[in-house]
């Protein structure tokens, strides 16, 4: 009887030592992505679960729920080696979301779990469509086309700057331009002088024949 115990507990101690203790264990989630109560500040479209080894591809599913309970579509769920991958639809908003995971391990024994997490997403800035890039740069170019049709009014009706004469500034050089002294006057008046000093000679003359004349009469006599 003794001897038997002792084959048992020889067995046992070779059982213990021939396989590691992981052989044992069941598959356990390690991390994830997001990551268990983490406050997430981006956006948020994939979740990623890591475990301590390969996990069945077939019977291992995943599921996500919003604070409401419910279930979100997922775009694919996927298994690589020992990563259980998920993508969703659309980016998560803010709010709080609960991770429910279920596997199979290389053991065959099917394990499954929940975690949750918090999103703060941040705000999407709108794309502008090709169509309203197009409006923009027909605005933009409308704008500038305005713009120089201003600039070429402004041109034309600003006055010519080159000061033109005034009738003052006429009037002045009127005056600065020396007169002409009418010649013909002055030729006149010299004529005149002329004239008035063979009249006078004549006329002494003259006196002078009567004189004579007179002189030469009375001694006739």
């Amino acid at each position: 009887m003794k001897s038997f115990k002792s084959v048992i507990i020889l067995f046992s101690m070779l059982l213990v030592f021939a396989f590691p203790a992981g052989t044992w264990a069941h598959s356990k989630l390690q991390s994830s992505i997001p990551e268990a109560d983490a406050k997430v500040t981006e956006a948020v479209q994939d979740l990623s679960l890591s475990f301590n080894e390969k996990i069945d591809s077939t019977l291992s599913t995943l599921s996500i729920k919003n604070d409401k309970g419910e279930k979100l579509d997922t775009a694919e769920v996927k298994v690589e080696e020992n990563l259980l991958k998920a993508s969703l639809e659309k980016p998560l908003d803010s709010g709080s979301y609960t991770v429910e995971w279920k596997i199979v391990g290389r053991d065959g024994h099917p394990v499954k779990g929940t975690y949750a997490f918090q999103v703060e997403a941040p705000k999407e800035t709108p794309k502008e469509t090709p169509d309203a890039v197009k409006d923009n740069a027909d605005e933009n170019t409308t704008d500038k086309q305005e713009n120089a049709a201003g600039d070429t009014n402004t041109d034309q009706e600003k006055p010519d700057e080159t000061p033109t004469p005034t009738n003052t500034d006429e009037a002045a050089a009127a005056d600065n331009t020396p007169a002409e002294q009418p010649q013909s006057s002055s030729g006149a008046d010299e004529s005149g002088s002329g004239n008035t000093l063979w009249i006078a000679i004549i006329v002494v003359i003259a006196v002078i024949g009567v004189y004579f004349a007179l002189k030469q009469s009375r001694k006739k006599r």
